[in-house]
């Protein structure tokens, strides 16, 4: 059995739900921009599809990570400029897509891991939004 159909949100990582309510009640958008086109399905079945109205579908994508078009095709969905986003992830590679929008990164992780990310935090436990706008200051 393939892992993605024993999925439940009993894999939602630690502090990922609180967050998404503390941007829901921010009144923040959200997309999903993720290379994988199994995030919808992942999404479902751990039962956080309410906080995804906006999901960039990569396979209309003309280029994949490092390249920034999946940020700046969220940011399109949006009605904003990248340079007024942000967008959260765990490897270098995402963060050099990230970077190259123009968009705020923030990254989870070892600093190795996420040495160019302009937020740096630990793990989805940090995430907040006052864990971020300190980082930025």
């Amino acid at each position: 059995m393939a892992l993605i159909q024993t999925m439940s949100p009993k894999d939602i990582l630690p502090g990922i739900k609180p967050f998404l309510n503390e941007l829901q009640r921010n009144g923040y958008g959200i997309v999903l921009a993720s290379a994988s086109v199994n995030a919808p399905v992942e999404i479902a079945k751990m039962q956080l599809t309410d906080y995804f109205p906006l999901i960039v579908d990569p396979k209309t994508l003309h280029h994949n990570k490092p390249d920034p078009e999946i940020y700046v095709r969220a940011a399109e969905m949006l009605r904003m400029p990248p340079e007024t986003c942000m967008g959260f992830e765990d490897s270098q590679p995402g963060l050099t897509a990230l970077n190259g929008s123009g968009a705020v990164s923030v990254g989870i992780g070892t600093p190795a891991e996420i040495k160019t990310a302009k937020v740096q935090l630990p793990s989805t436990k940090a995430l907040t939004l006052t864990n971020i706008e300190h980082a930025l200051q």
